[in-house]
């Protein structure tokens, strides 16, 4: 079937989730769960060989001709030997600074600083910056 707007308005719920693959673009498809909710999929081989599911978005957040694009964009670069599904799970395990600074005053601070100097740097993270800067990604941090 080809992926259209109406194609996609016409799905139903089932009583389990269930894939809908386009005709026109090997291994994209659409995922209906049993809530109704439609998101576009690709499936794709990984370098290491492993077969691997990319959700690329939601229907009704992006349309069925972007998802179309972007899966076209996504197998591009499995075939220049990247795996997307990996890239976005390694971002989401990255540390973020206030993990990094916990440890530090928990593993370092207690070794190599004196009592008072700790509870400075325990206070200056604590009220300034976990409270701005604590949830973003290490890697996002810059000068």
């Amino acid at each position: 079937m080809k992926l259209t707007k109406r194609t996609l308005d016409a799905l139903e719920p089932r009583v389990r989730r269930y894939y809908v693959w386009d005709d026109d673009l090997a291994r994209f498809g659409v995922r209906v769960e049993t809530s109704g909710s439609k998101h576009f999929v690709l499936d794709y081989n990984a370098p290491d060989g492993r077969r691997r599911r990319l959700t690329l978005g939601r229907f009704g957040s992006i349309t069925v001709d972007q998802a179309r694009a972007l899966a076209k964009q996504t197998v591009g670069a499995v075939v220049n030997g990247a795996d997307p599904l990996q890239a976005k799970q390694d971002a989401r395990a990255e540390v973020t600074l206030k993990e990094f600074a916990t440890k530090y005053l928990d593993e370092y601070v207690k070794e190599h600083k004196k009592p008072r100097t700790a509870k400075t740097d325990r206070d200056m993270l604590e009220r300034l910056i976990y409270p701005k800067l604590g949830s973003l990604k290490l890697s996002s941090v810059t000068r």
